[in-house]
């Protein structure tokens, strides 16, 4: 009799997955991230566990001259939270070294994004907004087209729901955005007033001033 090797497990021999840390760097600092990121979603409240990789599925459509509609759309509230978490390592430019922000802060900031959608409670997807410039980003005060540019950009923002429905949003999913300065030169915070008065108007939905998003329902 012949014996052939095969490349099949044995019949009745179940195999184990691995355990402990991966002995590769950047796995293991993939799976360190992985646990802090489910820690801090569970002790801020959310019950729906997210995907280990909740990557998003990005559309962009364009209803104007100069800039363009990107909906980053995600499975659902966990998923959504599990991305907008403050990451855990991040660089400091004053003392010129990265620093791990207290877990404490991400459990505050995914709480108060908790707070805001209402919860995890559906599987509804989330749709995240972003409104690009599409030529070279101006610099503030740039006045080449000033006019033109600013009707452009509330004419991109007044067709969102169209961008929306051709991400395949359906009604009673979350629809979020988070309005800030986008030119060179410009204070990202003191940018995010004025946009919020746009989003307000055409969105009805105001920013939340502890999590910096403005966050409603896809309606029918």
């Amino acid at each position: 009799m012949e014996l052939c090797e095969s490349s099949s497990d044995e019949r009745g021999r179940r195999r184990l997955a691995p355990r402990g840390p991966s002995k590769n760097k950047y796995s293991r600092s993939r799976q360190q991230a992985d646990t802090s990121d489910k820690a801090a979603l569970k002790k801020a409240g959310f019950k729906r566990p997210s995907n280990k990789d909740p990557y998003s599925k990005d559309n962009e459509v364009s209803s104007s001259d100069y800039h363009s509609t990107n909906v980053a759309t995600y499975k659902n509230q966990s998923d959504y939270a599990k991305v907008s978490l403050p990451p855990k390592i991040e660089f400091s430019g004053k003392r010129k070294s990265y620093m791990a922000k207290p877990s404490a802060e991400r459990v505050l900031s995914a709480r108060a994004v908790r707070k805001q959608m209402g919860g995890d409670r559906t599987s509804k997807r989330v749709h995240d907004v972003s409104i690009v410039t599409q030529d070279e980003t101006p610099e503030k005060n740039d006045s080449y087209k000033p006019i033109s540019r600013g009707k452009s950009f509330k004419k991109e923002v007044r067709a969102v729901p169209n961008a929306l429905k051709k991400a395949g949003a359906k009604p009673g999913d979350k629809v979020t955005a988070t309005p800030q300065g986008v030119m060179r030169g410009e204070d990202i915070k003191k940018g995010a007033k004025p946009r919020d008065k746009i989003y307000t108007k055409e969105l009805g939905a105001k920013m939340n001033p502890k999590t910096g998003i403005t966050m409603g329902t896809v309606r029918g």
